[in-house]
């Protein structure tokens, strides 16, 4: 038997051979890359199927999602956030502002005037008060209400107006206090009590397009589908604010740091709930103190020879320096609530607002 020689036929058959070996490299290397590629997908055929069932077991009615420990979890921190709000709302609450001189137990006859005459009285201590302090006080200065210097106002804006001269009083005379304050403004700014109403459903256009009111076509929506009535015709609510507007206030005024940090620490302790909307700050001393300056000023010693020069003098907050302040003040008061039977955050039901005095005012005083 002849023995195959695989170097003469490897001489001979060059090409062939690495052909072959090539061939033979490649089945090799796509074999192994093919079981690689089966093993990822039977793995990832395992982890679907695996989140398939999991996902089926959730959708069961005997375990629903999230389970008890989720919920439980859930619950608690709905109780918390719960607590917390009523220990705000509680808080909140306490910014109530009272009727000035307890005109609400008046006769309803008798609070015009009775408010006339404490406004004076209150216009009368403020002037002795900045006289006393230092302070000065803008011309025709009334408290912000000079329109009743010689007019009542009326019966229904009474206590509301009670309301704005309590705050009124406590700003100036908490600010005429600090000494040296120049009030160039105290005026009170009006705002809306009852939120306006959109009126881009109007029937006036201003380019001659007439538009559908919205009533009509409620009635055309209910005529074609009797079925929905009720939805189509039924009033929108618009959600109760949580706080009352009792006023606001243009202060603007000349004092120094000091007493304008004073000024500021005092309302941040305030028994009233007063927000500062705008502030605007301007120092009087606008150019800083040239160094040339100084220089000459700089002391001298007895041989004539000048001295080692001094520091240059503060520019803010020093003490030939004063400010410019203009604020913008919101007062706010937050209606009282009552919790019912059915409150659901004390578990059983719901809660209703009482309504505050300056609630029932209909007409905002101007």
């Amino acid at each position: 038997m002849t023995r195959f020689n695989f170097n003469a036929w490897f001489a001979e058959n060059k090409p062939t051979a690495i052909l072959g070996a090539v061939v033979l490299s490649a089945t090799i290397i796509m074999g192994c890359m093919t079981w690689s590629a089966w093993e990822g997908y039977v793995t990832s055929v395992q982890e679907q199927e695996s989140i398939i069932s999991k996902l089926t077991a959730l959708a069961k009615p005997d375990k629903p999602f999230p389970n008890d420990e989720n919920l439980k979890k859930l619950t608690e921190a709905l109780a918390g956030y719960q607590s917390d709000l009523k220990k705000l709302q509680t808080n909140l609450q306490k910014y109530q502002v009272p009727v000035f001189g307890d005109l609400e137990n008046a006769k309803p006859q008798d609070r015009s005037q009775l408010f006339q005459d404490e406004l004076r009285s209150e216009v009368t201590k403020i002037k002795a008060l900045s006289k006393d302090s230092a302070s000065a006080l803008p011309t025709n200065f009334y408290l912000g209400l000079g329109e009743y210097e010689n007019s009542v106002p009326k019966s229904d804006d009474t206590i509301l107006l009670a309301k704005r001269l309590t705050v009124l009083d406590w700003i100036m005379e908490t600010l005429v206090k600090q000494g040296g304050v120049q009030v160039d403004n105290f005026s009170r700014l009006e705002t809306e009590s009852v939120p306006k109403t959109d009126t881009s459903t109007a029937n006036t256009g201003t380019q001659g397009a007439k538009k559908i009111a919205p009533s009509q076509s409620k009635i055309k929506t209910s005529a074609q589908h009797p079925q929905n009535v009720t939805s189509s015709t039924s009033p929108t609510t618009l959600p109760e604010s949580p706080y009352t507007t009792v006023g606001n206030l243009q202060l603007t005024f000349r004092s120094s740091q000091e007493s304008f940090r004073n000024f500021l620490n005092a309302m941040s302790v305030a028994p009233y709930f007063l927000v500062i909307e705008n502030l605007q700050i301007q120092n009087t001393s606008k150019d800083a103190p040239k160094r040339s300056d100084l220089q000459q000023q700089a002391p001298k010693s007895a041989s004539g020879k000048p001295l080692v020069a001094s520091r240059l003098h503060f520019v803010v907050g020093g003490p030939e320096e004063l400010l410019n302040i203009a604020m913008k003040i919101r007062i706010l008061e937050f209606p009282k609530t009552t919790v019912s039977k059915n409150d659901p955050t004390s578990g059983t039901g719901t809660s209703a607002k009482t309504t505050s005095p300056s609630q029932k005012d209909k007409a905002t005083a101007k």
